[in-house]
């Protein structure tokens, strides 16, 4: 990595630093974010709302999982060695005040359900799914598909939440 940001700078700055120098400015950019990086973490604690997600990279040959919690105003990231239910914990907290907008990974099964929104883009590509088979499932589909488009149609005007209690009793006829 020192390496990579080394010849980095080189390109954009011109001038050639060592190794060396590399490594002691990331020791003390290190040093200089640690405090707001740790209110930051502890802040997202208060948010309302948060979005969970995980995908997985490559890492000199092994397989990791970067980890991501973002609210409206900051973002964590967390890279691990697993994906795990223990490594969503971790980035979420064992106990979360906030409610958690994530995909259906089984990670995330120990929220309580009253805390947990799945990301409905997810429920969107099933719908579509749906919509393109024959018959009457392809018939329930485009009607899904149809109040999933509203919903989203909704969310944009700003309706109030109670404003979506008929939306949610036709989605739940529908499936």
């Amino acid at each position: 990595m020192p390496r990579c940001v080394r010849a980095g700078f080189r390109e954009a700055a011109g001038p050639r630093l060592s190794l060396g120098t590399v490594s002691q400015a990331h020791g003390l950019v290190s040093q200089a974010l640690a405090a707001p990086v740790a209110q930051l973490h502890a802040e997202l604690q208060h948010a309302p709302v948060c979005h969970a997600d995980e995908t997985r990279h490559q890492s000199h040959g092994h397989t990791m999982w970067m980890w991501v919690l973002a609210s409206d105003w900051g973002v964590r990231f967390r890279i691990d060695p697993s994906r795990a239910q223990l490594a969503a914990k971790l980035l979420l907290g064992e106990r979360p005040s906030f409610i958690t907008v994530s995909d259906r990974y089984a990670g995330y099964n120990h929220l309580p359900i009253g805390q947990r929104q799945v990301c409905w883009a997810h429920p969107l590509r099933d719908f579509e799914r749906i919509a393109g088979r024959a018959g009457f499932g392809g018939r329930v589909g485009q009607r899904l598909l149809g109040y999933g488009c509203l919903l989203f149609r909704w969310r944009a005007a700003d309706k109030p939440a109670q404003h979506f209690a008929w939306l949610q009793k036709r989605i739940r006829i529908q499936l």
